[in-house]
């Protein structure tokens, strides 16, 4: 393949293959740089052109204007274009700079969500622990309410074993004597009829006497058995009802995953109020980060369900329903169009219906306890005062998603407000379904 030759190849001594610099030129018509040529003359005795080999006829060749002119142009283009390259090589470079800053941010995003996953398996571990041990807790205080419930009624049995065996021992003893009594008369008389004619003649009268003294017939002990109904017959739903009386139902528990970080929740989880410290959790998606506020753990998407909470003594608070899909981090604006269904209290006695705007209420007097209804069917959210079940207020919508209990205790209010709102617990009862009839 034949060689491709430039611009740049003419504008080159031969010698140096380099671009001419002050070049002369010879009668044979090449071209060299001044130096080049001096230095190559200076190893020959007869100065010859270094292409061609013809003698030059003269030994200051003169300079080759026209080749200088086109060099110096070709040299100030050249490193016009070079600075042109490196002006474009410049702005590339500024380029890739400025595309790679998304990717450092990417990175920085990524760098922090792995943070995040770190604290929140640190969190999975401590929750881990927390669970465990009011696991470990409540069975605990449930063995020993089972074991004291066993020892009742093992003592309760012991106590019948002991009455009837004594009643027992006391009728064996009663007819041991009674044969004891009968056995000795009936020797006497079988003793009497074994004598001689006339002693038993003599005692005739006085044997048919105690022969006709017979006791009255022996009656069987009534009730002595123990009573295995009494001990047995459905004793694991006794002993559930007689657990009624310690072991609480709440028909709403609260979720610590949506727990504000301020917040501190009950370990039986029905009870939340304002720390004044915010403890390192995981900034999950369903926890609320801004807004001191907490989610029930109980999704509603249809039925009707009812719990109340205990808000006595304090001076503000948020009660009510939410749109599971709201979004849980900055500030909450708490009315139905932002999937909100709540009632508030405000400085300490002013009510109102979180609707928008919000819609002041009068009460009759200031309740102890707030009974939240929701009928999911119906479109209904409703508030009463459980004391008379006087009405609040009712809300009216279309819900279209399920919907989770919300609660708010509020900041303390110098000093005041510090109480939590409390789940308060149901009241649990059993129908018995007998056949087609329900007692």
């Amino acid at each position: 393949m034949a060689a491709t030759w430039t611009l740049e190849d003419d504008m080159s001594c031969p010698v140096c293959c380099d671009v001419f610099t002050d070049p002369v030129v010879l009668g044979c018509s090449h071209s060299f740089c001044r130096s080049c040529l001096d230095n190559y003359w200076n190893t020959q005795v007869i100065k010859k052109c270094p292409v061609c080999r013809k003698h030059s006829l003269t030994d200051a060749p003169p300079s080759n204007l026209a080749l200088r002119n086109i060099v110096e142009t070709f040299a100030r283009e050249r490193s016009h274009n070079t600075t042109k390259q490196d002006e474009t090589r410049e702005g590339e470079k500024e380029e890739v700079k400025a595309s790679i800053i998304p990717l450092r941010r990417k990175l920085e995003t990524f760098q922090k969500l792995k943070e995040d996953c770190m604290k929140t398996a640190e969190h999975i571990k401590s929750q881990a622990k927390q669970a465990e041990r009011n696991i470990r807790d409540e069975f605990v205080a449930l063995h020993q309410l089972l074991r004291l419930e066993e020892v009742v009624r093992l003592s309760a049995l012991s106590e019948e074993v002991d009455t009837k065996t004594v009643i027992m021992a006391e009728k064996i003893e009663h007819l041991a004597k009674k044969m004891t009594s009968l056995t000795s008369n009936i020797r006497e008389i079988e003793q009497d009829i074994e004598a001689n004619d006339l002693p038993f003649l003599q005692a005739y009268k006085n044997n048919k006497v105690r022969a006709n003294c017979t006791l009255q017939d022996p009656e069987p002990v009534s009730g002595a058995l123990i009573d295995m109904a009494q001990h047995l017959g459905n004793l694991r739903f006794k002993i559930w009802e007689k657990m009624q009386e310690k072991v609480q139902y709440t028909p709403v528990t609260l979720d610590p995953n949506t727990a504000a970080p301020w917040l501190s929740l009950s370990d039986d989880l029905t009870s939340v109020c304002v720390s004044g410290e915010k403890p390192h959790v995981p900034n999950n998606p369903e926890r609320c980060d801004t807004c001191v506020c907490v989610l029930g753990a109980d999704h509603f998407s249809s039925g009707s369900h009812c719990w109340e909470v205990e808000v006595a003594g304090k001076t503000r608070w948020d009660l009510g329903v939410l749109r599971e899909s709201v979004s849980r981090k900055g500030v909450l604006s708490v009315n139905p169009a932002h999937g909100f269904w709540a009632l508030s209290l405000r400085d300490g006695g002013q009510y109102s219906a979180c609707t928008m705007p919000w819609t002041r209420l009068t009460l009759k007097r200031r309740p102890r306890r707030v009974r939240v209804c929701l009928d999911y069917d119906a479109g209904e959210v409703t508030f009463y005062d459980p004391t008379d079940m006087s009405l609040i207020y009712t809300f009216r919508d279309k819900f279209k998603e399920p919907l989770l209990p919300y609660f708010c205790p509020c900041v303390s209010d110098s000093g005041r407000n510090a109480e939590p709102l409390k789940i308060c617990p149901a009241k649990v009862s059993l129908v018995h379904d007998v056949g087609d009839k329900v007692l």
